[in-house]
């Protein structure tokens, strides 16, 4: 979600004939009752017509691998108890999808426990932000950016990826 520009529903409305944006999330913000939806500048068409420029998530090379997940959400600085089992279906330098049997909403911040030798160890820890989720198949997919992810095991994960082109 780096360089994203979000705006709120409401300004949204008030310059939709200006701009173009892109995905459009309900995010649950604390102490809101009901869910806000937010959407991703992508141009402004007036005063003078200026495109954003928009990470390509497919731009680096993804790995297909299929290795078991447990996660933790993280509220503010605070890591929930609360772990939940997923499955990664992709990794690339700069993140992963895994399939979860439960929504993790876009902008959720998570810390993955991986146990596969991708990482460089038994077990590792890394921080990413849910970027989008989608519901297929019974099950969510959720693209997620590292936000957070210690030098070993990125070393690890690049040579896994480079060894696996």
């Amino acid at each position: 979600m780096r360089g994203q520009v979000l705006l709120s529903d409401n300004s949204y409305n008030l310059c939709k004939e200006n701009i173009k944006v892109g995905s459009s999330y309900d995010v649950h913000p604390k102490g809101k009752i009901r869910p806000l939806t937010i959407y991703e500048l992508l141009e402004i068409k007036k005063p003078k017509r200026l495109i954003l420029s928009v990470e390509n998530d497919r731009s680096v090379p993804r790995i297909n691998v299929n290795m078991p997940v447990n996660y933790r959400i993280v509220d503010k600085s605070k890591i929930l108890s609360e772990i939940y089992k997923g499955q990664a279906l992709d990794v690339s330098y700069t993140g992963l999808k895994i399939k979860t049997a439960n929504k993790i909403e876009p902008l959720t911040e998570v810390i993955i426990e991986v146990t596969s030798s991708i990482f460089g160890a038994d077990k590792s820890s890394v921080y990413a932000k849910v970027k989008h989720s989608s519901f297929e198949d019974g099950y969510y997919i959720s693209g997620m950016e590292f936000t957070v992810i210690d030098d070993a095991a990125l070393i690890s994960m690049k040579s896994f990826i480079d060894n696996s082109i």
